[in-house]
């Protein structure tokens, strides 16, 4: 796929119209596991609350934030998400 459609699919997802719905387990108040996030400030502030602790050795934590960075693209194109649980799980 050129770059050039890449670039226009993140674009036409930046002004997202919709949430973002995802299953997440241990979602409280919610029997379904799924959880929804309106925006995409809401989304930055959730991943933000997935950091790891600062005591963590720094090559993971630099293999971690880049999981994470994923993760908030995710918000533009969702496959991003499963991309950066690989990314975790080989980290």
């Amino acid at each position: 796929m050129p770059t050039d459609d890449i670039l226009a699919e993140f674009m036409a997802n930046a002004n997202r119209s919709g949430p973002l719905t995802i299953p997440w387990p241990h979602t409280p108040n919610t029997p379904t596991g799924f959880r929804t996030f309106e925006s995409l400030d809401e989304w930055r502030q959730y991943v933000n609350t997935l950091s790891l602790a600062p005591w963590v050795w720094s090559g993971a934590m630099r293999k971690y934030q880049r999981a994470q960075k994923l993760y908030l693209l995710g918000w533009f194109d969702g496959d991003l998400i499963m991309a950066s649980e690989l990314d975790q799980m080989f980290a």
